[in-house]
């Protein structure tokens, strides 16, 4: 470990130490400064197992949980970030909570919920294995512009990175984005089919009555809205459960 690199963890351990002595949540914190003296504090990190990270406009913290208590069950050590401190100086702090002086971090997996305007910049330093791409909508445009410049900007990440991206094949902003490495193991999930059989059996049902009928037509947003959220979940867990892991 270069010198620097050592400096940066230690200086960043007794940062977090002093914050839990006083009480306070080393959150987002001691990243920030780490970011602000070394643009390169994640490359001090020896992270020892696969990284998972997740990332879309919408979606993220659910479905990074789900894997998460998923893995956890199976009797695997996880590191996550459940707060959702998704950004480049969140994901150092989250290190630095779980790294010895040396910067070593021993896990079985680290699944992180990663905002999409940041995956380049924390996963040039950390060496990613599956990225797992949910959607792309116009959010937070101050921040990230038109969602066309998001998208190209992970389209650039991917066309350097290789390893396993698992994408939505119902959004044409994620599934185009299959194409921009033939490196990549790509493995695209579907979650409408299912929300349409739902659905239709859904309508079946309530044809025996005119106040159920009612009742459906009052409610179908809400429950297609649910129907999608566990389907979509449904589907990548189980495209993530088809990867091999070392």
């Amino acid at each position: 470990m270069s010198l620097k690199n050592a400096f940066t963890i230690i200086f960043g351990k007794l940062m977090v130490k002093t914050l839990h002595l006083l009480g306070r949540d080393a959150g987002n914190f001691p990243g920030l400064v780490l970011w602000t003296i070394n643009k390169d504090c994640l490359k001090a990190f020896k992270v020892d197992c696969p990284i998972v990270a997740v990332t879309g406009t919408n979606g993220k913290t659910s479905v990074t949980n789900y894997l998460s208590h998923i893995f956890a069950s199976g009797g695997k050590k996880i590191i996550t970030n459940p707060e959702g401190n998704n950004l480049d100086t969140g994901i150092c702090s989250l290190l630095l909570n779980h790294c010895d002086m040396r910067g070593r971090v021993h896990a079985d997996y680290l699944v992180l919920e990663t905002d999409e305007s940041h995956v380049p910049v924390v996963y040039s330093k950390l060496n990613l294995q599956t990225l797992v791409l949910l959607n792309f909508f116009r959010d937070q445009l101050d921040r990230n512009g038109e969602v066309e410049t998001l998208i190209l900007k992970v389209k650039k990440f991917l066309e350097t990175f290789e390893g396993n991206v698992v994408l939505n094949a119902d959004d044409p902003n994620v599934a185009r984005l299959g194409l921009a490495n033939p490196n990549n193991k790509n493995i695209h999930y579907s979650a409408l089919a299912d929300i349409r059989a739902q659905r239709i059996s859904l309508m079946r049902w309530a044809r025996a009555s005119s106040v159920l009928s009612a009742i459906l037509s009052l409610s179908m947003t809400i429950i297609s809205i649910h129907i999608s959220a566990s389907s979509i979940v449904q589907s990548v867990v189980l495209a993530i459960l088809s990867l091999r892991w070392r």
